[in-house]
């Protein structure tokens, strides 16, 4: 059996430029079907933060408009107000992670968070305890 990768973006948004390449393949041989780039003016992404969402979609949608077939995205995002943390939870009900996630989230994230808009994603399951 083989491992075909589906087709994906990846994106990197800088505070003056989005890039953005179209891979598909194999794990052991990657083409990269598309790219494109696209200066930001000035202003757009602020001290990290996208300051101007409208205008942002604008060109991020300008820039996935020409040669790009795939419909899932992976993003690079470059911030200083950006936390990732990698974290284990116990597998729950759908309708009760969120509630997990928040009663455990302080032990992965060194500030309250109460200051902090919390976002999260299920990466992948395991059977260990």
């Amino acid at each position: 059996m083989t491992d075909k990768l589906k087709r994906v973006i990846g994106l990197e948004i800088f505070a003056n430029e989005l890039r953005a390449a179209e891979v598909s393949g194999s794990p052991t041989e990657i083409s990269v079907d598309a790219h494109n780039s696209v200066f930001l003016p000035d202003g757009i992404i602020s001290d990290g933060l996208i300051a101007k969402p409208e205008l942002f979609m604008q060109y991020l949608k300008n820039l996935l408009a020409e040669n790009f077939k795939a419909k899932h995205i992976v993003a690079e995002i470059i911030s200083r107000n950006l936390i990732l943390r990698l974290a284990s939870f116990p597998k729950v009900a759908p309708d009760k992670q969120h509630n997990v996630v928040l009663l455990q989230a302080q032990d992965f994230i060194p500030i309250p968070l109460s200051e902090l808009e919390l976002s999260y994603v299920i990466t992948g399951e395991s059977t260990a305890e």
